[in-house]
């Protein structure tokens, strides 16, 4: 009992020392990372096709076309497709943790899920967009491919599905 309690005292406090908090509910996760902590979700993925999916609660197209994400991940799991989710909402909410994992839970999204700390004008430098939604799939040698929908165009998720189908049959 005693080295399960300081293990467990031990991974809390290698999180707050990384600058993660982490929530878990219902067997959904919420975790707060860094842009390297993204990076080292992907890399420790490879092997697997990943699919990133960059959303926002403010962003109704992300949520609306989410449960196709949690379907991809229900159908394709096995063939080696790991889904992580990745919100670019602000950590200056202190309303907006609670939300994402209520949504998060209401939509089964048992994959990685990650809220990324960092202003918005890193990650569009870094991802190459202005905002939400975006997709990147990773093939199993860590390559990306990236489906962002230009102006008000919808996602084509049958060609993001039909990509991670054709990495999944790449071996």
């Amino acid at each position: 009992m005693m080295r399960a309690l300081s293990l467990g005292v031990c991974a809390a406090a290698f999180f707050a020392l990384a600058g993660w908090a982490q929530e878990v509910k219902d067997g959904v996760n919420l975790q707060v990372v860094k842009y390297a902590g993204l990076a080292d979700v992907i890399h420790k993925n490879r092997g697997k096709v990943v699919l990133v999916d960059f959303w926002g609660d403010f962003c109704p197209p992300c949520k609306k076309g989410f449960p196709k994400v949690v379907e991809m991940h229900k159908k394709y799991a096995r063939e080696g497709l790991a889904v992580v989710s990745v919100s670019l909402d602000s950590l200056e909410n202190p309303e907006i943790r609670g939300r994402l994992l209520k949504f998060l839970t209401a939509k089964g999204a048992t994959f990685v899920n990650l809220q990324l700390d960092e202003p918005p004008e890193f990650w569009q430098n870094k991802l190459g967009f202005i905002g939400p939604p975006g997709y990147f799939v990773f093939n199993r040698q860590g390559q990306w491919t990236r489906f962002v929908p230009p102006g008000d165009e919808e996602v084509n998720y049958e060609a993001i599905e039909k990509f991670v189908v054709e990495r999944l049959r790449e071996k």
